[in-house]
């Protein structure tokens, strides 16, 4: 009888500590995470097609910067989705990528690329950061950020070294509206502003091959210093002619950043003096970390269109964050955060004015043997 009560007694200690196990087991599980919350960007390049060596760079080099920023970053992750836009509207990848995948955000490559979307940035109060040198296409949105040099900026060096020089000056440009406009705009008032004289100029269109009668009046004009406004395979041609006629090394060549998409600096750019952010020439901390860690990437080095594209998407992922946490992805909330802000940055001190232009230190400077060299220019 005495084993029986026992057993019974056994029975319901245990039924108790099952039912108390069971009761205490879901509030003894460990917390869940929190999942960060996703916020996308479309990135336009020119992936494939004659500009795609400089699309593939910022390709690289946006992917990295993302990679960094989410690695740092504890509250969102980004993420790009990538679209060519080699031969292909562009206003229709943008909505798709704004409609059909729901980015916060957009990346756009080259001038062109970005004059024939930007009426979208309003219309959709959808945040743009373009990759291009147009110097008012920023004027055109509170939601443009034009996040790459100027060519007023590089303007201001030009006239800076013909002002030093007192050299008169034979003009080829390319006849697109950024370039176009630098020349009209800015080149030319401070040409005359400072007497510089111009001997010969004239526009040349996209994809011309045969450049003689251009080169022939530059050698007949008397100048003593050619100044090249372009970008593209052009370049290429003209320095080939250039070559033929024999003027290579006995007519100073002065152009901007676009030169340097020609990669035979020492050979067709030696001597060739031109104006470029001071990043080429002196690099801080953070630009010799950027350079290695994508190196070890993707085994090449980066270029100038990978460093501003590695900056720029830093501070379009910066500013969406802050807008996602503080605003609820509010795009004025974006605004508010990026413009009027200075940053340390791989390129240097840059800042973004009040209109959404980044400001980056530039400087002359001069191709020896392959190197780029800072310029030195007494006065005459």
């Amino acid at each position: 009888m005495k084993w029986k009560k026992r057993n019974v007694l056994l029975s319901i200690i245990m039924s108790v500590f099952i039912l108390l196990s069971l009761f205490c087991l879901p509030s003894c599980e460990k917390p869940k995470m929190k999942e960060k919350s996703v916020i996308k960007i479309g990135a336009l390049l020119p992936l494939t097609g004659p500009l795609s060596a400089r699309g593939q760079q910022e390709k690289e080099a946006i992917e990295l910067a993302i990679n960094d920023f989410n690695t740092s970053n504890g509250e969102v992750v980004m993420k790009v989705i990538f679209e060519d836009s080699h031969g292909r509207l562009p206003e229709h990848i943008t909505l798709k990528l704004l409609q059909t995948d729901k980015v916060s955000a957009i990346i756009a490559s080259t001038t062109p690329v970005s004059r024939s979307i930007y009426t979208l940035a309003n219309k959709h109060k959808l945040i743009m950061a373009v990759l291009c040198s147009d110097p008012t296409i920023q004027k055109e949105s509170p939601y443009i950020f034009r996040l790459y040099e100027s060519k007023e900026a590089e303007a201001e060096q030009i006239v800076k070294y013909f002002t030093l020089t007192g050299e008169k000056v034979a003009v080829l440009y390319l006849d697109q509206q950024d370039i176009t406009n630098q020349l009209i705009n800015y080149l030319m008032p401070n040409f005359k502003k400072s007497q510089i004289k111009v001997l010969f100029y004239a526009p040349y269109e996209p994809g011309r091959v045969n450049f003689k009668e251009y080169i022939t009046s530059v050698k007949n004009s008397g100048a003593d210093s050619f100044l090249i406004l372009g970008s593209g395979d052009e370049l290429r041609s003209i320095f080939e002619e250039l070559t033929r006629q024999k003027l290579l090394g006995k007519i100073k060549i002065v152009g901007g950043i676009s030169l340097l998409s020609l990669t035979d600096t020492t050979t067709l750019l030696n001597g060739v003096i031109t104006a470029v952010p001071q990043y080429i020439i002196e690099k801080n901390d953070k630009a010799k970390v950027f350079e290695s860690d994508f190196r070890k990437i993707n085994n090449h080095a980066p270029n100038l269109y990978a460093a501003f594209a590695y900056n720029a998407a830093q501070i379009l992922a910066e500013g969406l964050a802050y807008a996602f946490v503080k605003g609820g992805g509010n795009p004025e909330t974006v605004t508010f955060h990026v413009v009027g802000r200075k940053y340390q940055g791989i390129l240097g001190d840059v800042s973004i004015d009040n209109e959404g232009a980044l400001i980056v230190p530039m400087q002359l400077s001069v191709i020896r043997e392959g190197s780029i060299l800072p310029l030195n220019i007494e006065k005459k």
